[in-house]
């Protein structure tokens, strides 16, 4: 058969702190799977910051997502991405335009 290029550690540990998924769960995973699995993770959590963008009302709402977003960010594996980021940040300056908040 051909060779599958099994897991990584640092897959394995994201695997593990982000997801909670055993060593057991997570040991005859192939690195194309764990990717996945990752990036469908980076893709919600994307998705759900994007959506508290949206969702904010006003300029102060805005504002608060912002500060959490900020807080989170030094805690947050997730949050250290910079694709994932520099897509929140293009969102919030958009939302941002529309609440006529400059």
């Amino acid at each position: 058969g051909s060779y599958v290029e099994p897991i990584t550690k640092g897959q394995q540990g994201f695997l593990y702190h982000q997801l909670g998924m055993t060593r057991k769960e997570t040991k005859n995973m192939s690195k194309k799977q764990a990717s996945g699995i990752i990036g469908k993770t980076f893709k919600q959590a994307g998705d759900d910051w994007k959506r508290l963008i949206r969702e904010a009302n006003s300029a102060g709402d805005l504002q608060k997502v912002g500060k959490s977003l900020a807080d989170r960010k030094s805690n947050d594996y997730l949050l250290r991405d910079e694709n994932l980021i520099s897509s929140l940040r293009a969102a919030y300056k958009a939302r941002k335009k529309e609440l006529g908040a400059e």
